[in-house]
């Protein structure tokens, strides 16, 4: 938890203490999810009942009346504690210790697994009450973040870290999912038991980890963006599973295909080449003033970064005006470079425009004079690095584990 892994240089944990009115997260905030969970739990059952089951009829969804098993002391043990799918030897065996014929007992123990097996209805229930929470989770978040400037450019989602008040809308957000996914971890012991049952379980710990990892480090505008690239394709998903269940052939084939494009769209092309390379940027963006003009104040070789110097500038071939002598060196997002290399580029760069405005060849000059370092603004990150790099690649690596459990 050292300040220098998780924030840029120069700021801490300290900066997320409340003051001028600003609110920030903390820790026991987290706390406020676990009555939203037992409110979701309850919420659950009411709805179950009074909206799954009627909109079941409504489908199509129909119980199949299963024919129950007979008591039998033998049979029953030995398909509590031993096998459900019994061997013949084992079938003959228990036919003589039963009192019944070999038939009998492969009829029971059929009539007895499926007696366990879990109805459409009830698959029907569960994925209804998904459906509703993650269609009501994605509108939400359409609302929460539509009037907010960082949902059109990303690089406005990094602005003023860590010093991002929390909003109320943003609280709000956080919680509700926060306690979702804690009901669904709570409540998945009694739900059906799928193959993917183990999956199941570390996705949703991976998910309130994530969260509240982010909650914890004021990664909000970052998080609120990425829960509604995930809830948005998740309703299609369980619409699916709910015209699947109703007999709905056609229909549950067309939506899992829009699931389809729109999973690959929000999960594997926006998600990490787009959000997260929005994140990976913000280890590139210009510092303020005031960090600047603190951090060259500690670097004697920095000393000039905040002088003016006559600067040397043209056009390039696309128009862009950038600073040949004294500013700006067109930036190549290498971070910092040797001072030779810089000088190099600035002579190539003078001999091919020879024309350009207070070039030194202009003014008698033979050769362009080599800048020195001191006089050079180097790209974004140069006066200020936000050493914080280990946390993103732990953010962006982390992020995937849900969608990549989810898809599988």
């Amino acid at each position: 938890w050292a300040d220098w892994i998780w924030f840029p240089k120069g700021h801490g944990w300290a900066d997320l203490t409340d003051h001028d009115g600003k609110v920030f997260p903390k820790l026991p905030d987290l706390w406020a999810s676990i009555p939203i969970t037992v409110c979701f739990l309850l919420f659950r059952q009411i709805f179950e009942r009074t909206v799954a089951c009627p909109l079941a009829s409504l489908l199509g969804v129909r119980d199949k009346k299963r024919v129950c098993a007979p008591p039998n002391p033998v049979l029953e043990a030995f398909f509590c504690n031993t096998s459900k799918h019994p061997t013949q030897t084992c079938v003959e065996r228990l036919s003589k210790e039963a009192g019944c014929s070999v038939r009998q007992v492969q009829r029971w123990f059929r009539q007895r697994r499926n007696q366990g097996r879990p109805s459409k209805l009830k698959k029907f229930q569960e994925a209804s009450w998904r459906f509703a929470f993650y269609l009501f989770a994605f509108f939400a978040g359409l609302a929460v973040l539509v009037d907010k400037p960082w949902f059109y450019d990303l690089k406005l989602m990094w602005e003023d870290f860590p010093k991002m008040p929390l909003l109320p809308s943003q609280y709000w957000y956080y919680m509700i999912e926060l306690g979702f996914y804690f009901s669904l971890l709570v409540s998945v012991a009694s739900d059906v038991k799928r193959k993917d049952f183990k999956e199941q379980i570390i996705h949703h710990v991976a998910t309130i980890v994530l969260i509240s990892f982010s909650w914890l480090v004021n990664y909000i505008r970052a998080g609120t963006l990425i829960m509604l690239l995930h809830d948005a394709s998740d309703y299609l998903m369980e619409s699916a599973k709910m015209f699947n269940y109703a007999g709905w052939r056609k229909t549950c084939n067309f939506i899992f295909t829009v699931f389809a494009a729109v999973f690959i769209v929000t999960r594997l092309v926006i998600l990490p080449f787009w959000t997260s390379s929005k994140m990976s940027a913000v280890t590139k963006r210009r510092p303020s003033q005031t960090t600047k003009a603190k951090t060259c104040g500690k670097n004697p070789k920095m000393a000039t970064c905040g002088t003016a110097t006559p600067p040397l500038t043209t056009t390039t071939r696309k128009g862009t005006d950038w600073t040949l002598m004294g500013c700006v060196v067109p930036p190549t997002g290498r971070g910092h470079q040797p001072e030779s290399q810089i000088g190099r580029r600035v002579q190539r760069a003078t001999r091919r425009y020879p024309h350009a405005p207070g070039n030194p060849l202009l003014c008698g000059g033979t050769t362009p004079p080599k800048p020195h370092l001191s006089s050079l603004h180097l790209p974004h990150s140069s006066c200020t690095t936000l050493h914080f790099r280990p946390a993103i690649l732990v953010l962006q690596a982390a992020l995937l584990i849900p969608g990549v459990l989810k898809s599988t």
